[in-house]
């Protein structure tokens, strides 16, 4: 199973995962550069969705796996999992889209441009005030304080990744435009938090009617951060992965 971050979070952001699947999956984490301890050695502080898809493509290759993969992704990280199981299905089992969505919601604007305003000579404090008002409403606060306790320490040029990612989002308005759904052939769970204020949950459904193999499910109670906010994402998650290896109807 490999886990694939959203923007700016690190692996630690799998850290409940890594504890209730260890016993039955291999699992693979790794930050994209730019995150965490991963460094940028050349180039943009922009790293772009083709080329996280490529490192994805990379990694995971550089295991050499005797049969197809799981490949799990939250938020961002989503998007690059639905492109990477587009282009090499052949690699891919099942897939998990967590806190997924298929345009850019107006409060998701909102959030990119208050970050930007603050990011350019901002603190990572300053950020993660961002970061939680829109999306970690539902976050307990020893979560809160991991995530304050990250961006106090982020570096200088992962802030410019960030701020980057930022303006790339605000320009790629739908998912469309980087991914075509249809093309999608691995068992796929969305899975969503109803208390999630940054993606439209109607679009949810319109998603799900695009990908021929595929199962949806709103979380009640729980908001964007998913499996670090309620274990009972987590039983989901392994009701999915339990489903056997072959074709599905569409559940909505």
């Amino acid at each position: 199973m490999v886990c694939v971050n959203a923007a700016q979070q690190t692996m630690a952001a799998w850290r409940p995962v890594v504890s209730y699947f260890l016993k039955d999956y291999r699992l693979l984490l790794f930050d994209f550069p730019g995150q965490g301890r991963a460094q940028i050695i050349s180039g943009s502080a922009l790293v772009g969705l083709d080329e996280q898809v490529e490192v994805l493509y990379r990694v995971l290759s550089a295991q050499n796996a005797p049969g197809k993969s799981i490949v799990a992704g939250a938020s961002w990280g989503g998007v690059v999992v639905a492109v990477f199981a587009s282009r090499y299905p052949r690699l891919v089992d099942k897939i998990i889209l967590a806190s997924f969505g298929i345009r850019i919601s107006e409060k998701l604007v909102q959030a990119i441009r208050e970050g930007q305003q603050v990011n350019g000579n901002a603190t990572g404090e300053h950020v993660a005030d961002v970061i939680i008002k829109y999306f970690g409403q539902h976050l307990n606060e020893a979560f809160k304080k991991k995530l304050y306790d990250q961006f106090r320490n982020i570096k200088r040029e992962h802030l410019a990744n960030f701020r980057a990612h930022g303006q790339l989002l605000e320009t790629a308005k739908h998912i469309d435009e980087v991914v075509d759904l249809h093309s999608i052939k691995a068992q796929t769970l969305i899975i969503n938090g109803e208390m999630d204020t940054v993606m439209d949950l109607n679009d949810i459904t319109l998603a799900a009617t695009q990908i021929a193999n595929c199962v949806v499910k709103i979380v009640p109670g729980v908001g964007h951060f998913l499996h670090n906010e309620s274990d009972d994402v987590l039983s989901i998650y392994k009701a999915f992965l339990a489903l056997p290896s072959e074709p599905q109807l569409s559940m909505v």
